[in-house]
C-alpha cells in the first residue's frame, strides 16, 4: 500500500531480468479512491522500455486527483535517461485542465533534459480536449 497523504493506492512493480534497455521491464501504479475521491475512477500508469524509448501507457482518469502520478512517473522515467518518451493515452476515459497541465509539464521536463516527448495515441475525449485547446501539435499528437 502506498500513501502520499492525498491519494491512496497500490503499487506493483514487475521487473524483467537484465539491463534497463530490455523491453520486458514494466512499472505499474494504480491509484484508487479514498474519502476525497470516493466514486472517482482510478488511473493506471504503466511504463516499459522499447529500445531507447520509454513507453508510458495511461488508462482511467487524468485529473486533479491523479495528475501527480503522471508527474512522478515522468520524473522516474527521465532518471533512466531515455532518448525519447512516448505516451499512449488511448486508455484515458477522462482528462481535465490538471491532466493537460501534467502532460505539458512532462513535455517541459523532458525538453529540459534533451528528451523528446510526444503523445503517440490519444483517446477520443482527450483528442477533443487537445483540439479545443490547440495543444495537439504542441504535444506531438499524430494526425488521424
Amino acid at each position: 500500500m502506498v500513501e502520499d497523504g492525498a491519494t491512496r493506492g497500490s503499487m506493483a512493480r514487475q521487473v524483467g531480468g537484465g539491463d534497463r534497455g530490455r523491453r520486458d521491464q514494466t512499472h505499474e501504479t494504480t491509484f484508487g479512491s479514498n474519502s476525497m475521491t470516493e466514486g472517482h475512477e482510478s488511473i493506471t500508469v504503466t511504463t516499459s522500455r522499447n529500445g531507447d524509448t520509454e513507453v508510458v501507457v495511461l488508462a482511467g482518469e487524468l485529473d486533479l486527483h491523479s495528475s501527480g502520478e503522471l508527474t512522478a512517473t515522468i520524473a522516474r522515467v527521465l532518471d533512466t535517461a531515455p532518448a525519447a518518451i512516448g505516451i499512449d493515452a488511448r486508455g484515458l476515459t477522462f482528462a481535465d485542465s490538471a491532466g493537460l497541465r501534467a502532460l505539458l509539464l512532462a513535455r517541459s521536463d523532458a525538453e529540459a533534459r534533451g528528451v523528446g516527448l510526444r503523445l503517440t495515441h490519444v483517446s477520443e475525449s482527450l483528442d477533443r480536449l487537445l483540439e479545443m485547446t490547440g495543444l495537439r501539435e504542441v504535444l506531438g499528437v499524430p494526425v488521424t
